[in-house]
């Protein structure tokens, strides 16, 4: 069973506006932003341009400026934590914040050399759908970049004042989709035809990383 999440609920939570406020104002930065950040440069030099899906106020901007990022466009549906992360950055014209339900379509007017998903796509019922917006504004070389928490190869299922660091981040009663990672992988090189070049399991919180390339 899957609840439909409400947005309002997210909007009107002060812990969590609090906490990804203090993130982005503090430049703190997980780890895997960093792990994206590098191998993005790695894998296509300098002025690369990435789209963030669910970027909150765009604290991994943080990273990406530091690792050869052309352009930086995060898209969240929070509108609050978009308004702070368009302040804070409002000084770089290489960081956009938008407010976008993903869920619904990807609406950007370029392509992208990387598109991020950080702990999104379980949030998201029909997480094919999203997957194929994202294909369709990915430049063709370009990467996508998952990472989903995870419990014996299946995402991890949410409940009230549950989380994987109980911040008391995601407390509200729901359940987010549940999926098998043998799934996500098919579905990237048969639905989308594309290159799994990165598909292993980090240490410690149990997250799965999926780096994607679109054939050229």
């Amino acid at each position: 069973m899957v609840e439909k999440i409400n947005r309002e609920d997210w909007e009107n939570d002060f812990n969590f506006i609090q906490l990804y406020t203090k993130k982005l104002k503090d430049k703190i930065v997980w780890p895997e932003h960093w792990t994206e950040a590098k191998l993005s440069q790695n894998l296509l030099g300098e002025g690369y341009k990435v789209l963030d899906v669910g970027a909150s106020a765009g604290h991994a901007y943080h990273a990406f400026k530091e690792h050869g990022c052309g352009y930086y466009l995060g898209v969240d549906i929070i509108e609050k934590l978009i308004d702070i992360g368009n302040e804070y950055w409002k000084d770089d014209d290489r960081c956009e914040l938008k407010w976008m339900d993903v869920a619904k379509g990807i609406e950007v007017d370029e392509a992208f050399d990387v598109i991020i998903l950080n702990t999104v796509i379980a949030h998201v019922i029909d997480w094919k759908k999203l997957l194929r917006d994202c294909n369709s504004v990915l430049k063709r070389g370009g990467y996508i970049m998952i990472r989903e928490s995870v419990t014996k190869g299946e995402t991890k299922r949410w409940a009230k004042k549950e989380s994987a660091y109980n911040d008391n981040v995601h407390y509200f009663t729901h359940w987010y989709t549940n999926f098998n990672i043998d799934e996500l992988r098919e579905f990237f090189t048969k639905d989308l035809d594309m290159n799994v070049v990165k598909d292993h399991i980090n240490p410690g919180p149990n997250y799965w990383f999926f780096a994607i390339r679109k054939k050229e």
